[in-house]
């Protein structure tokens, strides 16, 4: 889990943790979305909607919400 505090002491840029964690996010956007048809299953589905799942969990509480309350 990423500090929601760490963008203290960053102002104005992210912290490079944040920036990292959104790369990461970004490819495996990326990848779903190179899926080819075939591959597409319900696992996939099921398994594709939890990796976003976490990364929006992640992205709301690095930006100071806490999705679980």
């Amino acid at each position: 889990m990423i500090n929601p505090e760490a963008n203290a002491d960053w102002p104005g840029r992210l912290p490079p943790e944040v920036e990292a964690f959104i790369r990461e996010t970004v490819e495996m956007i990326h990848e779903l979305d190179d899926t080819g048809l075939q591959e597409m299953t319900p696992l996939f589905y099921q398994h594709g909607y939890e990796q976003v799942r976490m990364s929006l969990q992640n992205l709301l509480k690095i930006l100071g919400h806490d999705p679980d309350a």
